[in-house]
């Protein structure tokens, strides 16, 4: 099975192992000792991942290759390794060794105090309260309204008084009147009336010139001359055409014919036989 080394000693198992530079390098130059039969030294520490005596049994330590160490990098984890060191080490910084605990409030006369937080944040912390500074129980500490604010009520708080009540929490007495209303100011006074002007003088009329002589009568019109017709105007002469036929003759005058008599009515009485 995979693992992975952490700071501190633990493993993780699950992780895919994955060679630094530094143990490909062992490996190769061991590798190649090896092919070539020359006895060169190799890593006797058996926690190395090159653990391999060399051929005479020489060993040097400086050549091991251990695993990889993940730590994590992020101020904000709780986990949080600014970047070990260690000789003979080689320490990755990766994002999924982070862990990071719970922010909340951790106060417990808050409101949405939670008691499994891993950090306290007092920015995070609710109480409720009255916010209204005019009301009987307005709380200075609380940073949300929870509508429970509670107003006093002015009245007669003497219980010898008709118009007494024990909900009043203020007597009127202890109250100031309201300021009275001031007084409209007075309309300005009119303004004075325009100081009479002198009345305008009619304009100097020039010297009268004498009326203009009457023109002169004109001439009676003359009568108009006598109506004369005009001449009779001869047609126009059209000269015959020589392929259009003569005109044709009018038909004779027909016989005057005479009416038939006219049937008398017949009498209104009738007519004696003989008579």
């Amino acid at each position: 099975a995979s693992r992975v080394a952490v700071a501190g000693g633990a493993t993780i198992t699950g992780e895919q192992e994955f060679p630094t530079p530094r143990t490909r390098m062992m490996r190769l130059v061991l590798l190649a000792s090896a092919f070539t039969g020359s006895a060169a030294a190799g890593c006797g520490r058996t926690q190395a991942q090159n653990f391999l005596l060399g051929p005479s049994g020489l060993t040097d330590n400086s050549l091991c290759a251990f695993p990889p160490v993940y730590y994590c990098n992020d101020p904000l984890a709780t986990n949080y390794q600014s970047g070990p060191s260690e000789p003979n080490v080689d320490f990755i910084a990766r994002a999924w060794v982070c862990t990071y605990g719970l922010v909340a409030c951790k106060d417990p006369t808050a409101d949405n105090y939670y008691a499994l937080a891993d950090v306290n944040d007092p920015a995070k912390c609710m109480y409720g309260g009255c916010t209204n500074p005019d009301a009987s129980n307005y709380n200075p500490s609380a940073n949300y309204h929870d509508g429970t604010c509670v107003y006093d009520k002015v009245g007669c708080t003497d219980p010898t008084a008709a118009n007494y009540h024990s909900a009043f929490t203020i007597s009127c007495q202890a109250v100031a009147p309201p300021p009275a209303i001031p007084s409209p100011n007075p309309p300005p006074p009119p303004p004075p009336p325009p100081v009479p002007s002198p009345p305008p003088q009619p304009p100097s009329t020039p010297p009268s010139l004498p009326p203009p002589s009457p023109p002169p009568p004109s001439p009676p019109p003359s009568p108009p001359p006598p109506y004369s017709p005009p001449p009779p105007q001869p047609p126009p002469f059209r000269p015959p055409s020589p392929l259009s036929p003569p005109p044709p003759s009018p038909p004779p005058p027909r016989p005057a014919t005479r009416p038939p008599p006219a049937l008398l009515p017949p009498p209104p009485f009738p007519i004696p036989a003989g008579g």
